[in-house]
């Protein structure tokens, strides 16, 4: 007697069922292995920027040598950025500015000035890594102009979103009156621009409305502003 065999369609349904959960049991693995290596990799960064930041930010208040205060000052920033930069994951928009403030902020206080940070509401959106790091770029180039070009005052940085763009305004208010260097074509002020360029938008340098200098930074939200 022949053997009987029920039809192959009767066991489609039960075959695609059993690709199909072990299709999306891969995928879950994969997703929690992803997301153990960004766990890890976070965690590293994070030790990496506190352990040696903290002993840069001790040679920086224990040193009375110029020349020493400035390797280290300049050896935090790099690693800050080089942290920027390996991360290379967005950030939301709130998240990726308050990161900039915090440097801003400690950058500035070592050298006697003050930080005057006033956003408006901003909305809940990412920024992918290359976003970040030329924004932290032109904000730290501009601190810099500031802290070399005018006497200690308040660093006063501006932003607001409307209509998809992100309006930065970033005005020393030193004490001394603007310095015409500030507003001319060098090497650091292309860099800015190039940098605006990169993201889509748009840098512009001019004298402030009372004194100093003002660098105003105009770039689309990525994506049309998709949430966080």
């Amino acid at each position: 007697m022949r053997p009987w065999w029920p039809p192959s369609g009767w066991l489609r349904p039960g075959v695609a069922r059993a690709a199909s959960q072990a299709a999306a049991d891969r995928a879950t693995v994969r997703a929690d292995s992803q997301h153990a290596v960004h766990e890890e990799r976070a965690r590293i960064y994070r030790d990496l920027h506190d352990d040696i930041g903290a002993r840069l930010v001790s040679i920086l208040s224990a040193s009375t040598d110029e020349r020493i205060r400035e390797l280290a000052r300049d050896a935090l920033h790099d690693l800050r950025e080089v942290v920027y930069h390996a991360r290379g994951e967005p950030g939301s928009l709130e998240q990726v500015l308050g990161e900039i403030r915090s440097e801003l902020a400690d950058r500035l206080k070592l050298a006697g000035w003050r930080l005057e940070w006033l956003p408006e509401a901003l909305p809940d959106v990412l920024l992918p890594g290359d976003c970040t790091i030329h924004v932290y770029r032109i904000l730290r180039e501009a601190t810099t102009n500031a802290i070399k070009h005018a006497a200690p005052g308040t660093l006063r940085v501006r932003m607001r979103v409307h209509g998809g763009m992100v309006y930065v305004d970033i005005t020393d208010q030193g004490g001394q009156e603007p310095d015409g260097s500030l507003t001319s074509s060098g090497a650091g002020q292309q860099g800015m621009r190039d940098r605006a360029e990169r993201i889509g938008g748009q840098l512009a340098i001019e004298p402030g409305t009372l004194c100093g200098t003002k660098v105003m930074l105009r770039f689309p939200l990525p994506g049309g502003g998709k949430p966080a």
